[in-house]
């Protein structure tokens, strides 16, 4: 990872990418782009950055908590096929 500064890499015990890759850069850096995306026909584009997945992370998370899935469930989502997913 780019914020990485040490020379010995070591596996953390626990990692999640959506707090320790996304929202570090949200924060560090909220304009950052994290994505840009071109539909297969090449007419659409988006620029997306790391604070708007931060965003959207933390909007399905409180979405997942209020339906009462809790730390350690297991389920799963089928979405559409869209560069935010």
């Amino acid at each position: 990872m780019a914020h990485f500064e040490s020379n010995t890499l070591l596996r953390p015990k626990k990692f999640n990418f959506a707090t320790h890759v996304v929202d570090y850069w949200a924060k560090k850096d909220p304009p950052l782009q994290a994505m840009y995306w071109v539909s297969q026909d090449g007419k659409q584009e988006s620029k997306l950055t790391y604070r708007y997945f931060s965003k959207q992370s933390h909007r399905v998370a409180t979405m997942l908590k209020d339906l009462g899935v809790k730390s350690g469930d297991i389920c799963i989502m089928i979405l559409p096929r869209i560069p935010e997913w």
